[in-house]
């Protein structure tokens, strides 16, 4: 998102500050979500622990378990040892998926002498749900004669927990037969039919349960586990997210959406999920399998292992942990243990021929060539045998296909040594030498090839591509004609003959030999969308649409088609249609990259980066080697803020194409975000050594001389610039920028007028309108700015963060409503408007809060607006941990931490909150809450 920081305001400071001071106590908290009435019965009442704890049973009967745990923890507050509390606590706890708080308080209710039937059940329950199966299974023992059918149930739902499907399915059906009513019995029913992959079974109970409750959390669990087995992704996010909105502790759930995120590629954001669990997720299985699949992910094979480990100790035979064992340690290039895993698998599972291949395969990387039995797909599997041409070229092309040219290039030399005759090698081995440069060489060889076999497409086709990039337009022309002579029946030549055309320039040319490959086949769909291609380079739109039409009567969802109404959509403005055609063509076509890149551009310009940041890493798997999906892999990155990553996707994108400007732009920007000094200077040197009068190097050179307050090198830039014809107004620019950094406020708005002037633009009007308005001056600059240019979306953004700043609250939250209006999607515009809406106790806030996280969940401003809303409002724990994210993405955001440490004391941790009080303010000697901050140090210090 661009200038997103900037953008993305917490406005007005001073009534941020004011806001704050006021709403510490627990009184004006509880008021704000009450209203004085409550406050006040709520206080009158909240003394007298029989009371609370007669509320609290009538909450829990009623099913409100959430109040009932409230007012539960008031009453053990008084009286840590009242057993009804601990009970009934332990019994909420369980209600709302919180295992390990029940556990923990129904263990407390037993040393108090509580031992009852329905506790030592609900401690078997607890139990099963954090995975603590030989425990559950010892207090099942004990009530080995109850056969209730909630005991029955218990003992069937440990037996679905240790993978014994046919007798959990048994007991679950035997509970039902006698009481077809009890749902716990046909929820467990439901999970073993999951779990076994029946899902016709699953399918069939789940309907019958979403007849009598939409509101059970376990249930939303169960829903969102068969969406993610049918790997619908999308559902089950949402069916597990509805679950922690019942219940916001729920393990499953959590796991749940932990495994959706991993399976969207989304590693960071499922860790994040299960980093979230208690302490108990280091013994629980199913956590330390989702934690080894995305080290895996991540490529940090070691860390899999090790937490892989935790789940073969405790389930030595499960399945997918063998199989997941056999390919790390394969990876790592650990063979004998690699083949131990996978034999242990064979001997459970003599029949299954995946794990003989895998084994195979291991023995042919270790070099046994006595498990391979001549199979040439285990050889494929493996990639490595130096004495098979096939396996060679495969690996050769797959290094291809990944960018790795040199190893490419390498492996495939070595496979047409094995195999000289082989054409299809030979002829990959010329892309492989094309790819590192070597085209000489690379056109040698695809003469040669020529030379056996004339009608070899591929050869003949590769070679004119060859021509066409040593700039040789006349022999890629023969290349081409001599392909069609050779196959005149055929469209392609023709395709590929209007291709050269176009390269060189003849419009008309390439326009006629794309009709002629349509006269060869009328279903050659490439030709069809070279002449859309060619019709809107002409502006001619309606022939460019009745082109792709004609594509999609005939191939319903071809991508390049839809990709092309897409650019027209988007050329008439109509955003929201290209997004409809970017999505059928990314929905229906499984391996499509273009689309997915530009939805991802399309997303991120929008604001939108938990869309940008999945459509993106969606193209990134298919092709992490294509340059346009290396260029928006890192610019979504940097919006997120993922910094090492983008440098990382930058540098590949550089070594692909060392003298492109663009590439070494992006990673300047990369480097600068990054705050990697050396590699910023190193890259922007490299900038200006190929174009001495590239503007944007020039200007982060300067910027950087401004960050050392080396002001004269700086003006030396501007001035410079100033003297470049096409810089001219660049330099004013940087001029103003040299002036306000020395407090020289006349001087930036003289410079920063003589840029608009020369070349107005959105950021100078912005430049100049806050400079003058600094030295008191009101031209209404922007206002008229916004008459000419109504849909500037960025100047009318900043227009409503200055009436924001300026405490015209009023006139700030119409701005922001208007371009709601036109913009539901910008995560800024919603986090804006929901704190002018939460200043005035407007409920709507909370809302639009929430919606601006879902769109920016890594962006620190926006998850901080959230969080302190949410407590203010009274979700207190919700608030604190998101207030607590927030921090963690910007742990230098002093205003941020500050409301951490506010929550942590109004949420009864004065320690926790003094303690990093004291830190902050040690560390931050200047921040715009440091008052209020002091304040509060005051005010938990005091003796």
């Amino acid at each position: 998102m661009e200038n997103s920081s900037a953008a993305t305001k917490r406005p007005s400071r001073s009534r941020r500050r004011r806001h704050i001071a006021r709403n510490v106590a627990l009184a004006v908290l509880l008021a704000a979500v009450l209203g004085t009435a409550g406050f006040v019965v709520h206080q009158q009442r909240s003394s007298d622990p029989k009371a609370l704890l007669a509320r609290a049973a009538a909450a829990y009967k009623a099913a409100n378990f959430s109040a009932a745990t409230i007012d539960l923890r008031a009453v053990l507050a008084t009286d840590r040892d009242n057993a009804e509390a601990r009970e009934m606590l332990g019994f909420s706890y369980l209600k709302l998926g919180d295992a390990k708080g029940a556990l923990r308080e129904l263990d407390k209710a037993r040393t108090l002498g509580v031992e009852t039937n329905e506790v030592a059940l609900a401690v078997v329950r607890a139990q099963i749900a954090l995975g603590k199966l030989d425990q559950a299974r010892a207090q099942l023992a004990l009530h080995g004669e109850d056969t209730t059918p909630e005991w029955k149930t218990a003992r069937a739902t440990l037996e679905l927990g240790r993978q014994n499907f046919a007798p959990a399915r048994a007991l679950f059906s035997e509970v039902l037969q006698s009481h077809p009513d009890f749902d716990e019995a046909r929820r467990g029913l439901l999970q073993t039919a999951l779990a076994s992959g029946d899902l016709v079974s699953a399918r069939r109970e789940i309907e019958i349960l979403l007849k009598t409750t939409h509101k059970d959390a376990g249930l939303w669990v169960i829903k969102g586990a068969l969406h993610l087995q049918e790997k619908q992704l999308i559902p089950a996010r949402a069916s597990f997210s509805q679950a922690l909105e019942l219940a916001p502790r729920s393990r499953a759930a959590t796991l749940g959406l932990a495994q959706v995120l991993l399976e969207s590629g989304e590693g960071e954001a499922a860790k994040a999920k299960l980093d979230g669990l208690d302490g108990q997720g280091s013994e629980d299985p199913r956590v330390n399998f989702l934690r080894a699949r995305i080290a895996e992910q991540r490529k940090d094979f070691d860390t899999a292992l090790f937490d892989l480990g935790k789940v073969l100790v405790v389930m030595p035979n499960d399945r997918e942990s063998l199989v997941m064992a056999a390919r790390l340690n394969f990876s790592l290039g650990q063979f004998a243990r690699a083949e131990d895993f996978a034999g242990q698998l064979l001997q459970l599972e003599p029949d299954n021929a995946a794990a003989r291949r895998l084994l195979g395969s291991i023995q042919l990387a270790s070099g046994r060539l006595d498990g391979v039995s001549g199979n040439l797909e285990h050889s494929a599997q493996a990639g490595v045998d130096s004495q098979d041409p096939g396996t060679l070229a495969l690996l050769g092309t797959a290094y291809l296909k990944h960018g790795d040219y040199a190893n490419a290039e390498d492996k495939l030399t070595q496979a047409a040594r094995l195999a000289p005759n082989s054409l299809p090698i030979r002829t990959q081995l010329a892309l492989g030498k094309l790819s590192t440069g070597h085209t000489d060489d690379a056109i040698a060889e695809l003469k040669a090839v020529l030379a056996e076999q004339p009608d070899f497409v591929q050869a003949r086709v590769t070679l004119a591509l060859a021509y066409l990039s040593q700039k040789r337009p006349d022999d890629a022309l023969r290349a081409a004609q001599e392909l069609i002579a050779i196959k005149p029946a055929e469209p392609l030549g023709h395709n590929l003959l209007g291709y050269v055309f176009e390269a060189s320039g003849d419009k008309d040319q390439a326009r006629a030999a794309y009709e002629q490959a349509l006269v060869k086949d009328a279903n050659f769909h490439p030709a069809r969308v070279n002449l859309a291609r060619l019709a809107m380079q002409a502006n001619n739109k309606d022939g460019a649409r009745q082109h792709l039409k004609d594509v999609l009567a005939r191939d319903e969802f071809n991508a390049n088609a839809l990709q092309g109404l897409a650019a027209l959509s988007m050329g008439d403005n109509n955003a929201d249609e290209a997004e409809k055609f970017w999505q059928q063509a990314r929905e229906h076509n499984p391996q499509a990259v273009a689309p997915r890149v530009a939805l991802a551009r399309y997303y991120r310009t929008k604001g939108n980066m938990t869309r940008a940041e999945e459509v993106i890493k969606e193209a990134y798997k298919l092709a992490s080697y294509a340059a346009p999906v290396q260029a928006e892999y890192a610019n979504v990155m940097l919006a997120i803020g993922d910094n090492p990553t983008a440098v990382k996707a930058a540098q590949a994108l550089v070594e692909r194409s060392p003298e492109s400007l663009a590439a070494l732009e992006l990673l300047a920007r990369a480097f600068n975000q990054a705050g990697n000094e050396a590699g910023l200077r190193d890259t922007l040197g490299r900038l200006v050594k190929i174009k001495p009068d590239h503007q944007p190097a020039q200007v982060l050179l300067a910027q950087l001389a401004l960050r050392h307050k080396d002001m004269a090198s700086a003006e030396r830039i501007a001035s410079a610039m100033i003297a470049q014809a096409d810089n001219t107004a660049a330099g004013y620019e940087l001029r103003g920028d040299i002036a306000l950094a020395g407090a020289q406020q006349q001087a930036a708005v003289d410079a920063y007028g003589r840029a608009f002037g020369l070349a107005p633009d959105s950021n100078r009007v912005l430049k100049l309108e806050r400079a003058e308005r600094a030295l008191g001056i009101d031209n209404k600059r922007l206002e008229k700015w916004l008459v000419e240019r109504p849909d500037d979306a960025r100047a009318r953004l900043a227009q409503a963060a200055i009436l924001q700043e300026a405490g015209a609250s009023n006139d700030a939250t119409a701005a922001y409503e208007r371009m709601l209006e036109t913009r539901k999607q910008d995560p800024v515009v919603l986090n804006n408007l929901a704190w002018l809406y939460f200043e005035r106790q407007d409920q709507r806030g909370l809302a639009l809060a929430r919606q601006a996280y879902e769109l920016a969940p890594r962006q620190a401003q926006i998850v901080d607006t959230y969080g302190w809303i949410l407590f203010q409002q009274g979700q207190r724990e919700q608030g604190l941990e998101t207030l607590k994210k927030a921090a963690e993405l910007a742990p230098d955001d002093a205003d941020i931490a500050f409301h951490v440490t506010s929550a942590l004391a109004a949420s009864g941790q004065p320690t926790q909150a003094l303690t990093q009080l004291r830190a902050l303010l040690g560390a931050h000697k200047q921040f715009t809450l440091r008052k209020q901050a002091e304040a509060l140090l005051a005010q938990l210090d005091k003796p």
